[in-house]
């Protein structure tokens, strides 16, 4: 295995772990709560930030990954960090909690599956 291809690897279960870190901080969370939480939101937003980097590292080294894992948007994902990241000033909490309860648990899915399918000649 090349070693782009171990990074893709390493960069796509940093996506995962931001996923996974984004459903522990809201889960059992109401939506008044979330947008009463200021610690909260900057937390969600910083790994839905982090996803996007990831994404966007992973695009780099794998530059087929959106043919190769069709369920994962691999370019909204990173579209997304730039909008938390350059447009902070603008930035809708109501869509980070739209993101956060409606978005990351089927890309959570998502790269589960793509992980779990991964093969060792993947390149």
């Amino acid at each position: 295995m090349s070693q782009h291809v171990n990074r893709a690897r390493d960069f796509m279960e940093h996506m995962l772990l931001s996923c996974n870190k984004v459903q522990r901080d809201i889960d059992g969370m109401s939506e008044a709560a979330f947008y009463s939480n200021g610690t909260i939101q900057d937390a969600v937003m910083l790994n839905i930030a982090l996803l996007g980097a990831a994404s966007k590292r992973l695009m780099d080294v794998l530059p087929d990954a959106a043919t190769r894992f069709p369920d994962v948007q691999f370019a909204a994902i990173y579209a997304m960090r730039n909008r938390l990241i350059h447009g902070y000033e603008s930035v809708m909490i109501e869509r980070v909690w739209e993101s956060a309860i409606g978005e990351i648990p089927p890309l959570r899915a998502a790269l589960e599956a793509a992980l779990a399918s991964w093969t060792a000649d993947l390149s």
